[in-house]
């Protein structure tokens, strides 16, 4: 089912003789890839026109080309060499970064933040740096937010913080 009635007040209110009008609510979720239509038809004692229905299936795949950034053991309060992660669009539109978060002891740079869109089949570079604040393991976590559907995993980060 490609188009979804989320909500209606049609049927709980029935149109007084002479007009009036209701509302329906419709979300599109296409079953498969490319263009997708359907017609509302409305059921009324009088002749109604069908309302047509466009939308597009998109096929929204981000992935990082690693699992893991190992940062392996740094000096607290030392900024280690930086390490270049990819994100890549395999879908079939583009993706638009609309945020970026890292948590713990690490940086990170979008290394050209002026293009936020990532074409189909295109790739968005980011710079990590592990700067330890405290010995002992590190973990934190590299998210970018997308305009794409679903969530993307974040990227796990590690390092450890030597004296």
């Amino acid at each position: 089912m490609d188009f979804v009635v989320v909500s209606e007040n049609c049927t709980a209110n029935p149109l007084a003789p002479g007009g009036g009008n209701c509302t329906v609510t419709l979300v599109a979720r296409p079953s498969a890839m490319g263009p997708r239509e359907a017609d509302l038809t409305v059921r009324a004692d009088v002749p109604a026109d069908n309302v047509p229905l466009h939308a597009v299936g998109l096929d929204i795949r981000v992935e990082w080309s690693a699992a893991l950034l190992d940062f392996d053991k740094w000096k607290v309060g030392q900024t280690s060499q930086r390490q270049t992660v990819t994100l890549h669009n395999s879908g079939n539109a583009a993706i638009e970064v609309t945020g970026l978060d890292v948590d713990g002891d690490f940086l990170v740079q979008d290394t050209v933040p002026q293009y936020t869109s990532i074409p189909p089949n295109g790739d968005k570079y980011f710079w990590v740096w592990f700067r330890p604040a405290a010995v002992g393991p590190q973990e934190a976590s590299l998210t970018v937010q997308t305009n794409g559907q679903g969530a993307l995993p974040p990227l796990k980060l590690t390092g450890i913080g030597v004296p």
